[in-house]
C-alpha cells in the first residue's frame, strides 16, 4: 500500500500513514483533514504532470527534469499557497512502492535567508527513468507512443488510477453554473486553489456528455457498445441517486437542469425542471459527486476519488444514502478518500463494514443493506485528525465508536442532568 509522511505542513505536525482502498478521515474542523487530502492529491497527480511535460516538451532534452520539477513546484504552491508562512522544517514524502517515492521539502534561498524554495526530490528509480529520456528528442508523439509512455509511468508509479478531487464548498461552484465556461476563458479562476480548479475543469469537460439523463446515458451505452457493463451496480446506484437528488440531472441547451421527480421517483407531468443554480443547496452540493460516481462506473474507468464532506447540506437519512452510494463505488473496485464530520456517514460505513464481515463469513445480512454496498475491513483505513497529529481510528475492523457517539453521549448526559435538576426543583416545590 502507498504511504504518506507529512511534517509541519499547515495544521499537521506529524502524519505517517498507509493508504488503503477506502480511506476515511474525521476530526474537528481546521485540524488538517484537507491538508492531508490535498497532499495525497498532489502526489497522486505527479505522474500526470510528468506525462504532460514529456509529451509537450520540445526543448533540448537536458531541460526535461528541471522543467518537471518546476511544474511540480508551481502545482504545490497552487495547492498550498506561498511558502512565506510555511515552517522551514516542512517535509512530505509519498512512497508509491518500496524504492519509488517523491519528497517535498523547503530549502533556504542561496542569497536570501528569508526566502524558502520548494525542493522536489525523486527517488533513484524515478530519477533514472526521467534522465533516460534525456537521450531522446521527440517533437511529435503518435497515439500509440503516448499510450505506451502512459503505461510505463503507471508501472513505474505502481498506479493506474485516475485521481479526482471533489472539494468542499461545491454549492458555490454549482451556483455559478452558467458562468463557469466564461470565467474559465477569462481567467476568472486564476486565484482558485489547484484542487478546486481541477474540479471545475473536470465538470466543464464532462457535462456535455450528460445531454441525456443518467438512465438515458446508460441505455445509449448498452445499445452502442459491446463492453461488459454491470447493470446491477448501475441500477442500484441510480436508485440511490434518485432518492438523494429527488431529480435527474441533464445538460440541455447549454444549461444544467434538474428534472424533478414525484414521491414515486417518476418525472412530473411535462417534465418540470429547475436550473441547477436555483436548486437546493443539498442538490447543488451532491449533484456532481453523484454524476462522477455514475460516469466512471459506467465507463469502467478506475479512479481514486477524493471527496470532502459528502454530507454537506444533507438531512441525516440522505447522508446515509450518500455513504451507501460512495460504498457502491468502492465495492466496484475504485479507491476513495473521504473527509467527514458526520456521525451518520461514519455509522453507515461501520454498518457496511459489519455487513461485509458477515458476508465474508457466509452469513446473511439485513435486507436494508445491499451486498453491492458492503465493505471489507482489510480494504478500509480510518484516521482521526486532531492537534496536529493523524491517528489510526480503526478498532477490530470498525471505526471506533467513541469517534461517532461521543457528542451524542455528552448531549444525552447533559439532558439527564437537566431532567434530574428539574425533578429535584419540582420536588422541593
Amino acid at each position: 500500500m502507498p504511504r504518506i509522511e507529512i511534517s509541519h505542513l499547515g495544521p499537521i505536525r506529524k502524519c505517517d500513514i498507509e493508504l488503503n482502498q477506502l480511506n476515511v478521515f474525521t476530526g474537528p474542523q481546521a485540524n488538517g483533514k484537507s491538508t492531508v487530502a490535498k497532499s495525497i492529491f498532489f502526489f497522486r497527480t505527479i505522474k500526470e504532470t510528468v506525462l504532460n511535460r514529456m509529451i509537450q516538451n520540445t526543448r533540448s532534452p537536458e531541460q526535461l527534469l528541471p522543467l518537471i520539477e518546476k511544474d511540480l513546484r508551481r502545482k504545490f504552491l497552487a495547492i498550498f499557497g506561498s511558502t512565506w508562512g510555511m515552517n522551514s522544517a516542512m517535509h512530505l514524502k509519498y512512497a508509491y512502492a518500496e524504492r519509488t517515492y517523491v519528497e517535498v521539502r523547503l530549502e533556504e534561498h542561496w542569497n536570501d535567508p528569508y526566502r524558502n524554495i520548494v525542493q522536489i526530490v525523486f527517488s533513484e528509480p524515478l530519477r533514472d527513468f526521467l534522465l533516460k529520456w534525456n537521450d531522446v528528442v521527440k517533437y511529435e508523439w503518435t497515439i500509440d507512443e503516448k499510450y505506451q509512455l502512459k503505461e510505463q509511468l503507471e508501472e513505474l508509479f505502481r498506479d493506474d488510477l485516475t485521481t479526482l478531487y471533489v472539494p468542499a464548498g461545491r454549492s458555490m461552484i454549482t451556483a455559478l453554473s452558467d458562468q463557469l465556461a466564461a470565467l474559465a476563458l477569462d481567467g476568472g479562476f486564476r486565484d482558485v486553489d489547484f484542487c478546486t480548479y481541477s474540479y471545475i475543469q473536470n465538470i466543464l469537460k464532462l457535462r456535455p456528455i450528460f445531454s441525456e439523463d443518467l438512465r438515458g446515458m446508460l441505455q445509449t451505452k448498452l445499445d452502442t457498445t459491446q463492453d461488459i457493463i454491470d447493470r446491477r451496480v448501475l441500477d442500484f446506484l441510480l436508485s440511490k441517486i434518485d432518492k438523494i437528488l429527488h431529480g435527474r440531472y441533464q445538460y440541455q441547451d447549454g444549461a444544467e437542469r434538474l428534472f424533478l421527480l414525484d414521491k414515486d421517483f417518476k418525472y412530473y407531468r411535462n417534465r418540470k425542471y429547475v436550473k441547477i443554480n436555483f436548486a437546493s443547496s443539498g442538490q447543488q452540493e451532491t449533484v456532481w459527486i453523484l454524476n462522477l460516481l455514475f460516469y466512471y462506473l459506467m465507463e469502467r474507468e478506475k479512479v481514486f476519488l477524493i471527496v470532502e464532506e459528502p454530507e454537506s447540506h444533507l438531512y441525516p437519512d440522505t447522508q446515509k444514502l450518500m455513504a451507501e452510494a460512495l460504498a457502491v463505488f468502492v465495492h466496484a473496485g475504485n479507491h476513495m478518500l473521504v473527509t467527514t464530520h458526520s456521525p451518520f456517514v461514519l455509522g453507515a460505513v461501520n454498518n457496511m463494514l459489519y455487513a461485509g464481515e458477515l458476508l465474508d463469513q457466509g452469513s446473511d445480512i439485513p435486507s436494508s443493506i445491499s451486498p453491492l454496498s458492503t465493505l471489507l475491513a482489510k480494504q478500509t483505513a480510518s484516521y482521526f485528525v486532531k492537534d496536529g497529529r493523524v491517528r489510526d481510528a480503526m478498532e477490530e475492523g470498525l471505526i471506533k465508536n467513541d469517534l461517532i457517539d461521543h457528542v451524542a453521549d455528552e448531549i444525552n448526559e447533559e439532558t439527564e442532568q437537566l431532567m434530574q435538576m428539574k425533578w429535584e426543583s419540582e420536588g422541593e416545590g
